[in-house]
């Protein structure tokens, strides 16, 4: 197995078990492909873009990588909420996203499977619409230097 997917592994199963009540979703890029799920909660993972670190910590045959891991989480959002229930799905969504970052900010090896795992940011709050289901999503860039061997 390559590290990167051993990476992706660690880090999706940080997030299931910070993130008990969330399910993993079938599509990691887009939400709204995930209509037919029968879930309130989810979460994804998936490969952004990477770049080769120069760095004397590698031996030969090893190459640092940078690479980012971009995360949804994502909500179902139902339209008959008032203003005071929209407020509190996105103030519980920021919480639930605050834990991911504190957990990742507390692992930052991944169960020693990464040299660094650090948030970078967010995209703010989406409402995205499906086929079937309205979803409140926000994506997470998680910015992770491991040793892949090559």
């Amino acid at each position: 197995m390559s590290q990167v997917v051993a990476v992706q592994n660690a880090l999706n199963a940080l997030i299931a078990s910070t993130l008990p009540e969330y399910d993993h979703l079938s599509d990691s890029l887009d939400s709204a492909d995930n209509t037919m799920l029968t879930l309130d909660k989810g979460f994804a993972s998936s490969l952004g873009d990477a770049k080769n670190i120069n760095s004397d910590y590698c031996n030969q045959g090893q190459t640092m990588i940078e690479r980012a891991f971009p995360v949804i989480l994502s909500n179902v959002y139902a339209t008959s909420f008032d203003a005071s229930g929209r407020i509190l799905l996105e103030q519980s969504l920021y919480d639930d996203h605050a834990q991911m970052v504190a957990a990742i900010k507390n692992n930052i090896t991944l169960a020693g499977t990464c040299v660094d795992a650090r948030f970078d940011g967010d995209s703010g709050l989406e409402y995205l619409e499906g086929e079937n289901k309205k979803f409140i999503v926000i994506i997470s860039n998680v910015i992770i230097k491991y040793i892949e061997g090559v």
